[in-house]
């Protein structure tokens, strides 16, 4: 190998070893992420999105497995080079290098398969986490929407009814005075009426028995029919009739449609406030540095094959100049015998 080939090599090591790096640290850091929108979106991507890592940690493991061996049959190739002084280890040196070959041919560093289908499942990941996160901000703002108008309309038969209801306490309350003011004027006249009789009774000592029973009989009316009216006041005023009675029934039930809809509305604003895109664009902006990053790690994983390929060629040659040398000293060998 040339000089120049072992200094590319080198770099092409220390920028691979940079990129792989700093793809692993974001890889990892974008999974909290990812498992947010999850929860947000009802989503299952952080799975995924954790195999992912694993593939990938996978395959910088087989890369650098590939790479040490590399290194140590660079390092086992350089060891063997030097002058052939000793034409007996020829053949020892040939059975070395023939075994190096083997092992070079066997080194497997093409993991374009792999990475390629990485960044295919790392795409598809984003875009469904980008197609549910925003079907669930639709469903939000659908739910907030329906939510508000249903919290304003029941608000509204809310304040209609009790405007009906305080319209019914005030006719009952209107029809209670008049009938209370008619049970006084007829109580008041009865009054009268039976003072005249008792002025009449002192004037006249001499009235009977039987006009005496008939007064208290008629006493006796008067105090039923006052106990009458206000009792019927009483029950006017607490809302006693039937249709004030069903008024207040449609008033409980609006109202605890109303709760259950300002509870519906307040989960759909909470929904709405944290529907934050922050998470998510950055989701988004991580997985472009990752596509950039397995780019840049498939460009230079083909390095490996280029250094594995120009090795093996020089070991080709340096076996075949010891083929060589072997059968030069064989010639030498077999001339000396002849002289």
């Amino acid at each position: 190998m040339s000089t120049q080939s072992v200094a590319q090599c080198a770099s092409s090591l220390r920028s691979l070893s940079s990129t792989a790096s700093t793809l692993r640290r974001t890889i990892l850091d974008t999974e909290p992420k990812v498992e947010w929108i999850d929860g947000f979106a009802s989503t299952h991507f952080r799975k995924q999105w954790a195999e992912n890592r694993e593939r990938y940690n996978n395959i910088l493991y087989a890369s650098d497995t590939a790479a040490a061996k590399l290194a140590a049959t660079i390092k086992y190739y350089l060891s063997l080079q030097g002058d052939m002084k000793q034409p007996d280890a020829v053949d020892d040196m040939i059975a070395e290098i023939g075994a190096l070959s083997v092992k070079l041919q066997r080194l497997d560093f093409d993991q374009s398969a792999d990475l390629s289908s990485l960044k295919t499942s790392f795409e598809l990941i984003t875009r469904g986490l980008t197609a549910a996160f925003d079907e669930r901000e639709r469903a939000i703002s659908i739910e907030l929407g329906a939510a508000h108008e249903e919290v304003a309309a029941l608000d509204q038969q809310l304040k209609e009814i009790n405007a009906q209801i305080r319209k019914d306490t005030e006719e009952a309350t209107r029809h209670v005075v008049s009938r209370t003011s008619a049970t006084i004027t007829s109580l008041f006249g009865h009054r009268n009426k039976g003072s005249e009789a008792a002025v009449a009774e002192e004037a006249a000592p001499e009235a009977d028995t039987k006009d005496r029973k008939t007064k208290e009989r008629k006493a006796a009316e008067l105090a039923r029919s006052k106990a009458e009216a206000i009792d019927h006041a009483t029950k006017m005023l607490s809302g006693g009739g039937g249709i004030r009675e069903s008024h207040e029934a449609q008033r409980r039930d609006i109202q605890e449609r109303l709760e259950i809809a300002q509870a519906r509305l307040i989960r759909a604003t909470s929904a709405a406030r944290a529907s934050d895109r922050g998470d998510l664009d950055a989701v988004l902006h991580a997985e472009r540095e990752i596509q950039r990053g397995l780019d840049t790690v498939i460009e230079h994983l083909k390095m490996f094959p280029n250094v594995t390929q120009q090795l093996n060629k020089q070991t080709v040659n340096y076996l075949n100049a010891l083929e060589t040398f072997k059968a030069d000293s064989k010639s030498k060998t077999a001339h000396a015998e002849l002289r």
